[in-house]
């Protein structure tokens, strides 16, 4: 009997057995059916990020998380995510936090670690956003920002927000321009 004729089911099954790590080396990019099975995996089963590389960290974000943000329960979706990097490994041993930023309007996404101090950041409005800091406490990532480039393509008035950029040095506004300008 040939592997690739195993029923879907069958296959998720075995991936119950399997780590995170090894379900990527052996399965990943084998073909279309196999991503789409390693998929499912990750959505129903969730994704054990303690035992995973740099190397496969980013496969997995660049292959598997844009598929989480398809539908429109964002806000649901990055809890989900975000519960993946709330693990005794990430957050005691480490003192690794993630940020997941997220645009409604154009339903694109950032995913990044925030253990290093960002010197440049675009900030497209309307912005949502939520991390793994305790309390949502991610104002001190923007500390150390000496260019802030501020995009509203909606052209609606954004909401306050209670970031500040204390080392502001550049700011650049986009703003849309229409026949009312």
């Amino acid at each position: 009997m040939n592997f690739e004729s195993l029923a879907n089911e069958l296959l998720l099954y075995m991936f119950e057995f399997l780590s995170t790590h090894h379900l990527i080396d052996a399965f990943h990019g084998l073909n279309s059916r196999f991503n789409c099975l390693l998929f499912h995996h990750f959505t129903v089963i969730g994704i054990d990020f303690r035992s995973l590389h740099a190397d496969k960290f980013v496969t997995i974000c660049q292959e598997y998380v844009p598929r989480f943000f398809e539908d429109d329960n964002m806000t649901e979706e990055v809890d989900e995510l975000l519960s993946a990097f709330k693990t005794t490994f990430w957050i005691d041993q480490h003192r690794w936090f993630v940020q997941c930023q997220w645009y409604p309007v154009t339903s694109n996404y950032d995913l990044f670690t925030l253990s290093y101090a960002i010197n440049d950041v675009c900030i497209k409005y309307p912005l949502l956003l939520k991390s793994t800091c305790p309390q949502n406490d991610y104002h001190h990532i923007y500390d150390a920002v000496r260019c802030l480039r501020y995009d509203n393509e909606t052209g609606k008035c954004s909401q306050q927000s209670d970031i500040r950029f204390y080392k502001l040095e550049k700011l650049e506004v986009q703003l849309p321009v229409d026949e009312h300008f």
